[in-house]
């Protein structure tokens, strides 16, 4: 299957520029799979499985909307993946950052 990765990335941009994705995104995804790392249940491979969902349930259909935006980005299988393992990537980060934020500083 054949890759277009400029749809990708607009897709990707229109995620993280979007409020209500965005929302979404922080408010259902984050603090799911924050509690998995800390019950050390964390999957990988499962966490892409739930991205692919957060671009099936809230990404595309806010995409389709007229108003919005007023495109159907319908990715193939490989380009989900693609866009799931980049949000993956990024709800670790921000998971760390937040981490990194609850330590204490050491007074010297």
């Amino acid at each position: 299957m054949a890759v277009d990765k400029e749809l990708v990335r607009e897709v990707i941009l229109f995620a993280e520029n979007n409020v209500r994705c965005y929302d979404a995104l922080m408010i259902n995804y984050l603090p799911n799979l924050q509690k998995k790392v800390l019950k050390g249940v964390y999957n990988r491979t499962l966490a892409i499985k739930l991205l692919v969902y957060y671009y099936t349930n809230y990404v595309r259909p806010e995409m389709i909307k007229p108003r919005v935006y007023g495109l159907d980005p319908k990715l193939n299988p490989a380009e989900r993946l693609i866009f799931a393992e980049n949000f993956v990537d990024y709800l670790w980060e921000e998971f760390l950052s937040q981490i990194k934020k609850d330590i204490p500083k050491k007074k010297k």
